[in-house]
Formats: C-alpha cells, structure tokens, sequence
C-alpha cells in the first residue's frame, strides 16, 4: 500500500516536531560488534593502542547525550569542559589531551571540527545521523498523534 503524502500543513508539523526531536540526547547509539574491524578505528588501535578505542566510545557517547549532538570547542573553555566531562568517566583528561584525542581521530576520519562562522563544533557523522532518524521516527509518531486527537 502506497504511503499517504503529507499535506503542506502536516509537513510543517512534521518539520518542526523533527528539530525538536534533534534537540534532545539520543537515549543510545548503535554500537556494531564489529566495530574493532572498522579499518580507520583498527589503525587508530595499532598507532595508539586499545585505550584509544575506550576514549573514541566515551566521545560518541558523550556527543549523543549533547543537545544537537554536537560539542562547542570555539575555545580554550570549551576543550577544558570537553576534558572535564570525558574525565567524569574516571581517568583524568586534559584540554590538550582532548585536542591530541580529537586531532586522531579527525586525521581517520571518525570525527570532525564544524566550523559555523566563528564557532567550532566537535561532530560524528554517525551520530548525527542516528539523532535524524531517531527525530524522524518520533516526530512522525508524534504527527500521527495530533492528527488522530485533532492537533
């Protein structure tokens, strides 16, 4: 059966509902059992060794409880509360660490800098398009929701 198309009306509900969706923390990520196979995180591991692999988890983590799913580290003060909530895991973190950590794992392509005018902003593709469809599964619950009691 062909899916009913959404009136203009019904997809400006739908969009709004999605970014507040995207506002939220994801509840959790998706973690593959193979993800010691990926060949970027296997060299992050062989260049850095296994503890590397625990700071990756904690920074995908860490990203997906963060409204819009992304990090500010525009400045000093942001990679000093980077470190200080990494550190809240139990080993102690430094803003320079946090920089030499991210810098790794940019240079393998599992993390990246979004820069947003003068603002930076530490991101994961994976999250970020776990948090879209996450938004959207929600928001279109929610739309079917309104529509059936009436908006």
């Amino acid at each position: 059966m062909a899916k009913k198309k959404r009136t203009e009306e019904e997809e400006a509900i739908f969009s709004r509902l999605k970014a507040e969706e995207m506002q939220k923390p994801l509840s959790y990520v998706p973690h593959d059992t193979d993800a010691m196979m990926d060949d970027e995180i296997r060299m992050c591991v062989i260049e850095n060794g296994i503890a590397i692999y625990g700071v990756w988890g904690c920074l995908v983590e860490l990203l997906a409880k963060r409204r819009s799913h992304r990090y500010d580290v525009t400045d000093e003060l942001g990679w000093r509360f980077l470190a200080a909530d990494m550190s809240a895991v139990g080993e102690t973190f430094t803003a320079d660490q946090m920089k030499s950590f991210v810098q790794i794992f940019e240079d393998h392509g599992l993390l990246h800098i979004d820069r947003e005018g003068d603002r930076q902003f530490l991101t994961n593709d994976r999250v970020i398009r776990t948090a879209i469809a996450s938004a959207e599964k929600t928001a279109q619950r929610r739309l079917g929701a309104a529509l059936t009691n009436g908006r």
